[in-house]
C-alpha cells in the first residue's frame, strides 16, 4: 500500500492535512477535537472500535520530538487500512478485534511547542515576543508549550523541591501547579470520561520501555512491559532519573491501571524502518 502518513518534519499542516486525508479514505475513523492549545490550535484524537475497553497512545508531549506523532498517525493508518480490508496487522485480525475493544490515538498533544521548534517564535501569535524572551533565535532547544511550560512535567508534581527551572523556560519549567495548561487538562479530561484500559506514550529518546511509578505499580504492569519488549526488541527499564513524572505516572496514580512510556530512536526521515520493529508492539498492547 502507499501511505498517506510520510516520513516529514512535522508540524501543524502537517497535522490538518493527515486528518483530512485519513478521513476521506476511511470515513468509519472517528476523529475529535478534545481541546484547543492557548493559541487556539486543536489537539485531536482518533479512534477506532468500541467505546469501551481502550487503549490509549499519546505522541508528541515535546515541541522537539516529531517523530512519535508520525509512528502514531502511520499506526492509525495501517489500522484503518486492516479494518477496510478485513486483513490481520501483526497477525492479529483488526476487524474482529476491534468488535470487543477499541484503540484512541493523540499524536500531537503539543502543536503549539512542535510549530515553535519547527518555525520559531513567529508562530506563537500573541506570545511571540514572550517566546522570544526565552529562547531568542535558538528554537532547536524549545520543548515546552507556548506558555514556557514543558507538558511532560505538568501532570502530577513531585516532591522534591529542587526543580532545575523555577518560571517559564524552553523546557523543565513544570508550571505553577499540576493540569494547569490547556494540553495537560485535554488529555486528563477524556481519560477521565473514557476510562482507558492503559495507556503508553511514545517519545523521541533511547529505546527503553519504562513501567513503574514509584511504588504505585498495577499487579499487571511487569508483565505486559515484558510482552511489550519482546514484540520490539526495547529492553524494560525502571530507571526514571532521565525525567520527573508525567503522563505514565498521573495515569497510574489516577487510574491504578497499566502505562508506559516507550522511548524510541530514529528520526522522521526513517519513519517506516522504525515504525516497522514497533508495529508488533503497538498491536499488541491494544490487545493486552
Amino acid at each position: 500500500m502507499k501511505y498517506k502518513v510520510a516520513p516529514s518534519d512535522y508540524d501543524y499542516n502537517t497535522n490538518k492535512q493527515i486528518i483530512e486525508d485519513l478521513i476521506k479514505e476511511y470515513p468509519f475513523l472517528n476523529v475529535q477535537l478534545i481541546g484547543r492549545t492557548s493559541l487556539g490550535r486543536g489537539i485531536f484524537s482518533l479512534s477506532l472500535g468500541t467505546c469501551k475497553n481502550n487503549a490509549v497512545y499519546t505522541g508528541s508531549v515535546r515541541g522537539s520530538d516529531g517523530l512519535s506523532c508520525l509512528i502514531l498517525y502511520l499506526f492509525m493508518e495501517r489500522l484503518c487500512y486492516a479494518v477496510k480490508n478485513n486483513s490481520t496487522l501483526a497477525s492479529v485480525n483488526i476487524r474482529k478485534a476491534l468488535t470487543h475493544s477499541g484503540i484512541t490515538v493523540i499524536p500531537c498533544l503539543n502543536p503549539d511547542g512542535r510549530e515553535i521548534f519547527r518555525h520559531g517564535a513567529g508562530t506563537a501569535g500573541s506570545l511571540s515576543s514572550f517566546v522570544s524572551s526565552l529562547c531568542g533565535t535558538d528554537k532547536t532547544q524549545w520543548s515546552s508549550n507556548a506558555m514556557g511550560v514543558d507538558i511532560s512535567r505538568n501532570f502530577i508534581f513531585s516532591d522534591s523541591s529542587a526543580e532545575p527551572v523555577c518560571s517559564p523556560a524552553p523546557s523543565l519549567f513544570r508550571g505553577d501547579y499540576p493540569e494547569s495548561e490547556a494540553e495537560t487538562r485535554a488529555l486528563t479530561r477524556l481519560c477521565r470520561l473514557r476510562c482507558f484500559r492503559q495507556c503508553i506514550e511514545i517519545f523521541s529518546g533511547e529505546d527503553e520501555i519504562f513501567y513503574r511509578s514509584e511504588q504505585e505499580e498495577p499487579i499487571s504492569s511487569q508483565m505486559m512491559a515484558k510482552i511489550l519488549s519482546f514484540s520490539c526488541g526495547c529492553p524494560v527499564s525502571t530507571d526514571k532519573s532521565f525525567r520527573q513524572a508525567g503522563i505514565m505516572d498521573w495515569f497510574i496514580r489516577e487510574f491504578r491501571r497499566p502505562a508506559f512510556s516507550l522511548g524510541v530512536s530514529g528520526n522522521a526521515g526513517e519513519l517506516y524502518s522504525v515504525y516497522s520493529r514497533l508495529e508488533e508492539a503497538l498491536t499488541v498492547f491494544a490487545l493486552l
